[in-house]
């Protein structure tokens, strides 16, 4: 079953302004560089704005679940978390995100890189997750992982309560012996 992804309305805002940039720096290489130049420079920046509007845009970006694990897929990767190696899901509002990242942030959640441990937790929500500052504005039911290692991973569907079903419903399979590891 596929779940879509909350998308943050600040995204459209970063891809115009991006967009714009790009506008002005197109004009700018063609009048200083000239034709072979600005071209040049056009196209490479270019490409890197599309990339940078599909990532930012988070176009196919969805969360799936099938019979034995649960697939993050993102615009250009896609992570696979089998189903035996889940423990247990839940919801978890901004208050809960934010002790979490602060103690991973201040190494008191054992082993491992706090900066790699920081990304996994927060690297599958499509809604950006301030690690510093005030608590963000807008929605704040996310669904929370827990791994048999003892890694969490916060995850931002667009209906988290059909998810948040669907989630326990595939570590009941896991841990019943009806998932297969990958």
């Amino acid at each position: 079953m596929r779940f879509e992804v909350r998308r943050n309305a600040n995204r459209v805002q970063t891809i115009l302004v991006v967009a714009a940039a790009f506008a002005v720096f197109s004009v700018l290489a063609f009048v200083l560089g000239g034709q072979t130049t600005g071209t040049t420079l056009l196209v490479a920046s270019g490409v890197i704005l599309v990339f940078f509007s599909l990532e930012q845009g988070k176009a196919g970006w969805y969360y799936e679940i099938g019979d034995s694990a649960l697939t993050v897929r993102r615009t250009f990767k896609k992570y696979t978390i089998p189903a035996a190696t889940l423990e247990k899901a839940r919801t978890i509002g901004w208050s809960g995100i934010r002790e979490r990242v602060e103690r991973y942030r201040t190494g008191s959640v054992a082993g491992g890189n706090r900066q790699v441990a920081l990304g996994r937790l927060i690297g599958f929500s499509a809604v950006s997750i301030p690690v510093k500052g005030p608590q963000p504005k807008g929605r704040d039911t996310f669904v929370l992982l827990h791994r048999t290692d003892g890694r969490e991973h916060i995850l931002s569907p667009a209906d988290p309560n059909a998810f948040l079903k669907e989630c326990q419903r595939l570590i009941a399979r896991g841990s019943s012996g009806g998932a297969t590891s990958q």
